[in-house]
C-alpha cells in the first residue's frame, strides 16, 4: 500500500500509460501477427490448389511433378523418373512460385480484348 502511494506521489499513473500500452500492442499485432496469418493462409491456399501433374520444388531442392495424393502425403515423381513419398509440408512454396509461377487468371477486360481481336 505504501509503495502505491509513493508511486502516485511521484506522478506515476497507470491511466497515463494506458494509451502507450494500447498503441504498442496494436503495432505489434500489425508487424508480427497479421503477416504471419497472411502467410499461413497463402500456404494453405497453395497446398489446397495443388493437383496431380503440378510441378513443384521440395525444401530439399528436388524438382518434380505430383503423381498422387494421400492423406498428408504426396507421391512425387522426380525429373529422372524416380518416385518419392513426401509430406505436403516438404514442398517449398517460395521456390515453387519463383520457378513455376501459377498461370495468371485473365480479367474480363483481357478476355474482351482477346475476343475483339479474334473478330477482326
Amino acid at each position: 500500500m505504501m509503495e502505491t502511494i509513493q508511486l502516485l506521489a511521484l506522478g506515476f499513473d497507470l491511466t497515463s500509460q494506458l494509451p502507450f500500452i494500447v498503441i504498442s500492442l496494436v503495432i505489434m499485432y500489425f508487424f508480427f501477427v497479421a503477416p504471419q496469418q497472411k502467410q499461413k493462409k497463402a500456404e494453405k491456399d497453395f497446398l489446397a490448389t495443388m493437383k496431380e501433374g503440378s510441378k513443384v520444388i521440395t525444401i530439399g531442392g528436388f524438382h518434380g511433378t505430383i503423381v498422387a495424393f494421400q492423406e498428408s502425403c504426396v507421391l512425387f515423381q522426380v525429373e529422372d523418373g524416380g518416385q518419392l513419398l513426401l509430406e505436403r509440408q516438404a514442398i517449398s512454396i517460395e521456390a515453387t512460385m519463383k520457378v513455376y509461377p501459377p498461370p495468371v487468371a485473365k480479367t474480363k477486360r483481357a478476355e474482351a480484348d482477346a475476343t475483339a481481336k479474334k473478330k477482326k
